[in-house]
């Protein structure tokens, strides 16, 4: 959803000649998968950073629009370029994107990592200082109410208003409906998509190999269920405590344009419908059979440059997204998008979740023997869910065929894993990051259990977003976080 839309206004031609430009643009991707043209570089890491704005009484502010004015002002009086972030809007207007530059992973590039993003970071928290606002990193802000979800927060970029009208035009005006049963229950009505900026993430991305992307995308959806178990940092909305990762059914009841359940392939979030079989076309074959149009804002680019393909993919948020971009010679590359992490608790705890999620990505895709022929789809998608839902309570199917509780399958299985893939990755000091991982699970305490047991101690939500964001300007791990 990165692409901005010259109207949201559409007409009946507008989709008929947007579907005809997204037949020729996939058809021109089975050329480049059939010739071989797809880049060959790998490796290669980038990270989106969503973040929310709020005021000194730890309330989201509506400023977004000023501080990425501000952030671009001060670049152009910084002589150290390298620490001014790309800035962008998100969909409401007290939420922020910051992303970083693709990285070679390779040697100390974990510690670059962190390094780049704690550097863009603080940048930012500087500039919105200024303004008197701060940055916050958490999956679901808690002191977010449904007074704060209206139209007149949302941004006001076009892309941002044709999704709202796209949704509600395929829902035929109906209001979204949120139904989360978890600790508690919540069920709440709303008139427009706003209820989505209650979300905030951290996307991973990883560019591939086209000959084994196949492979790197079942990896990563096997893995998707201990690493959201173990990065889960949303219990909280509205007051109500509802499952470790909120985020999930939140995000995929807040563009339900169908009644599909989780993990149906026609809704608009999800898990996805399969495994990738021979290569990662299958994805955007399914994108054209199966997914209508909903920003169809025709461009008069060059074929070549997939505008339409990236646009119409963009309007499917599978939590793993296959993502066709170019390198900086203008060859087209594949990459996978890993949505599942929320955002925070912090920067160094952001790294931990990339490592522990490339080091076992790298075994799952590169063994011999095919994990995803151990362990059926259905399974894979389950334990996401249960994990998402239960975080390091959860037990889960694995592939070695049989059931384990978390704490046990990472001790024995998953960090010694990931501890070999990023060694054969031959990048160093990653110790450190899956440390962080062990004692996170060791302990029980990721950001959700930390938010839950401080809500128990002091019911209110204020003192818990304001705690919550001394906790993270610390940059100390979770796990070793005061209550």
């Amino acid at each position: 959803m990165g692409q901005e839309v010259d109207k949201h206004h559409f007409h009946k031609h507008d989709f008929s000649l947007f579907k005809h430009n997204l037949r020729v643009e996939t058809e021109l991707l089975h050329y480049h998968f059939a010739r071989h043209t797809l880049s060959k570089r790998s490796a290669i890491a980038g990270f989106e950073l969503e973040a929310c704005l709020i005021n000194r009484a730890g309330q989201p502010s509506a400023g977004n629009k000023a501080l990425v004015q501000q952030c671009r002002r001060s670049e152009q009086q910084s002589a150290n370029k390298e620490a001014s972030p790309e800035v962008s809007a998100e969909l409401s207007l007290f939420n922020l994107e910051i992303n970083t530059r693709p990285q070679s992973f390779h040697g100390d590039a974990l510690d670059d990592i962190h390094a780049q993003l704690r550097q863009r970071w603080q940048f930012c928290q500087i500039e919105a200082q200024k303004l008197d606002m701060n940055l916050l990193l958490i999956g679901i802000l808690p002191s977010l109410t449904p007074a704060h979800l209206t139209m007149d927060n949302m941004s006001p970029l076009k892309r941002y208003q044709a999704l709202n009208e796209q949704v509600l035009r395929l829902r035929r005006g109906k209001p979204l409906h949120i139904d989360i049963d978890g600790i508690q229950h919540l069920i709440s009505e709303h008139a427009n998509v706003m209820i989505e900026a209650a979300t905030t993430s951290f996307q991973i991305h990883w560019q591939v190999m086209p000959a084994t992307a196949h492979r790197y995308y079942n990896a990563m959806l096997i893995a998707s269920a201990p690493l959201v178990s173990a990065s889960a940092n949303s219990p909280l909305l509205f007051g109500k405590t509802l499952w470790q990762e909120s985020r999930i059914p939140l995000f995929e009841q807040s563009i339900a344009v169908n009644d599909g359940s989780p993990g149906n392939r026609l809704a608009r979030v999800t898990f996805g419908s399969a495994y990738t079989e021979q290569s990662l076309l299958e994805c955007f074959d399914e994108n054209l059979a199966e997914y209508a149009v909903m920003l169809p804002s025709v461009s008069d680019s060059d074929p070549a440059q997939l505008k339409h393909l990236q646009l119409h993919n963009g309007t499917v948020w599978r939590w793993l997204r296959p993502i066709v971009g170019f390198d900086n010679d203008g060859t087209p590359h594949l990459r996978l998008e890993q949505r599942i992490c929320p955002a925070g608790p912090t920067l160094i705890d952001s790294v931990a979740n990339a490592a522990l999620l490339f080091g076992l990505s790298f075994v799952l895709a590169e063994s011999d023997q095919r994990p995803e022929h151990k362990l059926d789809f259905s399974r894979t998608r389950n334990n996401f869910y249960s994990c998402a839902r239960h975080g390091l309570q959860s037990s889960i199917d694995w592939i070695d065929g049989k059931q384990h509780k978390l704490p046990d399958l990472f001790r024995q299985q998953l960090l010694p894993m990931a501890k070999e893939g990023l060694s054969s990755l031959n990048c160093s000091g990653f110790e450190p990051y899956l440390a962080i991982i062990a004692e996170r699970v060791a302990s029980g305490r990721n950001g959700a259990w930390w938010q839950l047991e401080h809500f128990r101690r002091h019911q209110n939500l204020t003192k818990l977003t304001l705690d919550y964001y001394q906790q993270q300007i610390s940059d100390r791990p979770v796990h070793s976080w005061s209550l």
